[in-house]
């Protein structure tokens, strides 16, 4: 971990609340790039959104997945051995009506280990409800998702 970044505050918050937000993980113009990037990759190979692991052919997704600030940031929380286990980009413009229910990826991703972070970096000025995490896990039932409860958003790439 970087030594002028410790994110001390944001481990115990995270440990004592089960979210962190917002943690600047990248100045606007540095974010905005990486949306046009997005942007143009999508009018070539088509939309983007919840497409997995574009990190493995995807240049601005892995430089994202692998940001220092962003990885120390998980590394207060998780310590130095990280796994990245899976991206995507989750595409909501402004004013769009739909969001991202309350959930935990834990119950249906089969993992042993309830040692994980989800981070969500946010490409442009974003806004969102933090909502705890700090329950125990839930059986996952394939239940409908369309809770009318407010997204998590643990991690923004700036505030907004």
């Amino acid at each position: 971990m970087s030594p002028d970044k410790p994110f001390a505050s944001e481990s115990k918050q995270f440990h004592d609340q089960g979210c962190v937000f917002p943690v600047p993980v990248m100045g606007i113009d540095e974010a905005a790039d990486h949306r046009r990037r997005l942007e143009e990759a999508e009018a070539v190979h088509g939309p983007m959104h919840y497409l997995t692991k574009p990190y493995l052919v995807f240049k601005s997704a892995a430089e994202i997945a692998r940001h220092p600030t962003l990885l120390d940031a998980v590394e207060s929380v998780l310590g130095p051995n990280i796994l990245l286990w899976d991206s995507a980009y989750v595409v909501k413009e402004a004013g769009d009506p739909r969001y991202v229910s309350w959930h935990q990826d834990l119950t249906y991703w089969g993992l042993d280990s309830d040692e994980m972070v989800t981070a969500w970096v946010a490409l442009s000025p974003s806004r969102s409800a933090p909502k705890t995490s700090q329950r125990p896990a839930s059986p996952f039932n394939g239940a409908p998702r369309n809770s009318s409860t407010p997204c998590t958003t643990p991690l923004d790439s700036h505030p907004g």
